[in-house]
């Protein structure tokens, strides 16, 4: 009798939400939940291999591919495919999917708690009193700065960029955008124009090699003093 198929998944879930693949499928996750699948581990299971379940950790290439040919999908459970070797798949008519809503409201809310917590010096407040130094009320110590009146320079506008700028929206900053092909709106700037204007950056592009050292020394000089 032939075992049955095997779906790999890079990291482990609670096993309730994979019930309905267990159902016809052999699934294999790592024993706990800090752990990952290694390469090692999915070239050693790579014959009996259907589909591929990743957080974006596994590197899909063409040796991967190749030594699994039973694989029918490899299913990204993140927003980008650069962990994919999409031509190798789309070459042996496999399924490539991604998430790419499913991190959006999640990561726009963590950069506006960052900006938060930088210009209101929240993260180094905590960390005072953590370590015992609050000893009684200073005025003007932990004042920070309000965001208010400030400029937030976005580069990349897709949909979490555009999600950022929607909560930006409610603490009052002006936000200016920058992405490669110039859009029709007002607020878009060219990459020098939005760095110099700027009162705080925040990147929203996917790692590439197009991106990869996208703000260079030459680019953070152009910030002005005390930009973020």
């Amino acid at each position: 009798m032939n075992p049955r198929p095997l779906i790999a998944v890079s990291r482990r879930y609670d096993s309730a939400l994979l019930r309905e693949l267990a159902a016809t499928a052999e699934i294999m996750m790592p024993p706990d939940e800090a752990g990952t699948l290694s390469r090692e581990t999915l070239l050693g299971v790579a014959g009996r291999l259907v589909a591929l379940i990743t957080q974006g950790d596994v590197t899909v290439d063409a040796a991967l591919i190749v030594a699994s040919p039973n694989l029918r999908i490899v299913a990204n459970a993140a927003i980008g495919v650069n962990n994919l070797a999409l031509d190798e798949l789309r070459r042996r008519s496999i399924w490539a999917t991604n998430a790419p809503e499913g991190f959006v409201e999640a990561t726009a809310d963590c950069a506006i708690g960052l900006l938060l917590m930088l210009a209101r010096r929240l993260g180094e407040a905590d960390r005072f009193v953590r370590a015992g130094n609050w000893t009684a009320f200073e005025p003007g110590r932990w004042d920070g700065t309000l965001l208010r009146g400030k400029t937030l320079g976005l580069i990349g506008y897709g949909r979490i960029g555009r999600a950022v700028e929607r909560r930006a929206d409610a603490f009052g900053l002006t936000v200016i955008h920058h992405t490669r092909t110039r859009t029709a709106a007002p607020q878009w700037r060219t990459l020098e124009a939005l760095l110099a204007g700027a009162d705080v950056v925040s990147l929203h592009v996917p790692l590439n090699t197009e991106s990869e050292r996208l703000l260079d020394a030459g680019r953070l000089a152009l910030m002005k003093p005390g930009a973020w």
